[in-house]
């Protein structure tokens, strides 16, 4: 199945006719598992507005870095799980500034992962005024909830440290 029939929940006639609309695009069906074999953990795709992408890991293995991803013709920024399911979807026009985190919360006494939350959002300057929207994915639930930009005293919804890419 095409990555753009999971987006629109439509159904082409078949996988021919998803290779002729999009001819740049990949079949979702040949996704590499993430690393580790996790089911929940999410990856990241990048898709350009030249019909081109880039996957956080490639076929063979290797992992793209979020610093790799072509910001000056970025146009949609998805979450995927490992068996392909679209889990999120940012659409950025060309003047938005993409920012993207993954924070876990660990339990202090047995170690492991108690919460992934995925941060995905932008900013742009208007008008010499910083504006944001934020959205935080909770893994284990799926619940998002979008803020107007980070909340300083909040455990989850603290700002990050811009990196240059990131940056208005």
């Amino acid at each position: 199945m095409c990555i753009y029939e999971k987006l629109r929940s439509t159904r082409l006639n078949s996988s021919n006719d998803c290779k002729r609309l999009f001819p740049n695009q990949r079949s979702i069906d040949r996704r590499t598992p993430t690393k580790g074999g996790s089911n929940t953990m999410l990856t990241w795709e990048a898709y350009y507005n030249n019909g081109s992408y880039l996957s956080q890991y490639n076929e063979n293995g290797s992992e793209n870095k979020y610093g790799d991803i072509n910001r000056n013709i970025l146009e949609k920024f998805i979450l995927v799980d490992s068996s392909g399911n679209v889990k999120f979807v940012l659409n950025l026009d060309p003047e938005k500034k993409l920012i993207f985190r993954r924070r876990t919360a660990k339990s202090l006494v047995s170690k492991t992962i108690r919460e992934v939350v995925y941060i995905i959002g932008w900013q742009q300057n208007v008008k010499d005024v910083a504006v944001q929207s934020i959205n935080f994915y909770f893994e284990s639930t799926g619940y998002v909830e979008n803020t107007d930009g980070f909340k300083k005293d909040h455990h989850w919804f603290y700002p990050v440290i811009f990196l240059p890419e990131e940056k208005i």
